[in-house]
């Protein structure tokens, strides 16, 4: 009679990330991240703090109902990753725009008002509107939006309203989605849990665990921020990461002996693949006897980036044993 049996192991695939841009490194990925270091970017108000930290440095909010979108932007540059946290508009006075931006390439030195009349915009805007309204002919739309942003915009209505007002198409500022409607926008002293998986192909947001946007295309590395345009008193707090990288195996079947091939990156024609500095595409199944039933040992790859960060990801994996006659 023929029989076969089966082991099953787990093979885990461990990501380290390198620190080279900061003086500091972190042991694991980051956790209710102190904001002492993040930095406020974009539209200014002369002698007003514009973002207050909160208890332990652990949360920050808006302050200013500033006439042009402002960032608080952190210091670590992101792929890969699954990003989370919370906020909470904490008034309820005035209905614009809060949101988060990725991606953000470091401008934050060209402030509009004290430093500069101009600044320059590159980065991905997830932007969120309580209700419509027409300011001065401009029109914004109650709900969502996801935009890619690349352009220098001058102070003034002119310049900024019809593309982070109105939302109006261009090739400076691509409206990549929207989900508009009456009943879209957010509500004053309601918590919200938001979510973003960002990879070099996939841009992902979840509000409550509902999926609002999930965009293909080339994405870059860059900051992640706190967006606010014309509202005040948002509060963000319980901002983590995590790394967020999938993989694949060409079979779930590997006889012994044999190399399991693993696909765990998908960059296409993007750029994203430049933010690891190794890639090993293939993880070795050692021999072993027919007779031997322990999990078969393996190696592991290893990936490095910009960031001390390690995770784990689980796949089981079917190695028969040769048939034998009983």
């Amino acid at each position: 009679m023929n029989q076969t049996s089966l082991n099953r192991f787990k093979i885990f695939m461990v990501a380290f990330f390198l620190a080279v841009t900061m003086a500091n490194s972190y042991a694991q990925c980051l956790q209710s991240v102190s904001f002492t270091n993040w930095k406020s970017s974009g539209d200014s108000v002369q002698n007003q703090i514009q973002w207050v930290l909160g208890a332990n440095d652990t949360s920050v909010q808006s302050q200013v109902n500033t006439n042009f979108p402002q960032f608080y932007l952190g210091p670590d540059t992101f792929m890969n990753v699954k990003i989370t946290g919370k906020f909470e508009v904490e008034t309820n006075f005035d209905d614009d725009y809060v949101g988060f931006v990725f991606g953000f390439k470091e401008t934050w030195n060209y402030d509009w008002w004290i430093n500069n009349d101009s600044m320059r915009h590159e980065y991905f805007l997830f932007d969120w509107k309580k209700n419509a309204q027409n300011y001065i002919g401009y029109v914004a739309q109650e709900g969502f939006s996801i935009n890619e942003v690349d352009q220098t915009f001058a102070r003034n209505i002119p310049n900024v309203f019809p593309s982070f007002w109105d939302h109006t198409n261009s090739a400076t500022f691509q409206v990549l989605n929207t989900q508009f409607g009456v009943t879209q926008g957010w509500v004053s002293f309601q918590t919200y849990d938001f979510e973003l998986y960002y990879t070099p192909t996939r841009a992902i947001v979840t509000i409550d665990a509902d999926t609002i946007f999930d965009e293909g295309g080339c994405f870059e590395p860059g900051l992640f921020g706190f967006y606010s345009f014309s509202q005040q008193q948002t509060r963000y707090w319980d901002f983590n990461y995590e790394l967020f990288i999938d993989f694949d195996m060409e079979a779930e079947n590997v006889c012994l002996g044999d190399t399991a091939e693993f696909i765990y990156i998908d960059t296409g024609s993007c750029n994203g693949a430049s933010v690891f500095r190794t890639l090993t595409p293939f993880i070795g199944i050692s021999e072993m006897a027919p007779s031997q039933t322990t999990p078969i040992p393996c190696t592991y790859t290893t990936l490095r980036d910009t960031m001390m960060c390690t995770s784990s990801l689980l796949m089981s994996m079917v190695v028969p044993t040769p048939l034998s006659d009983k």
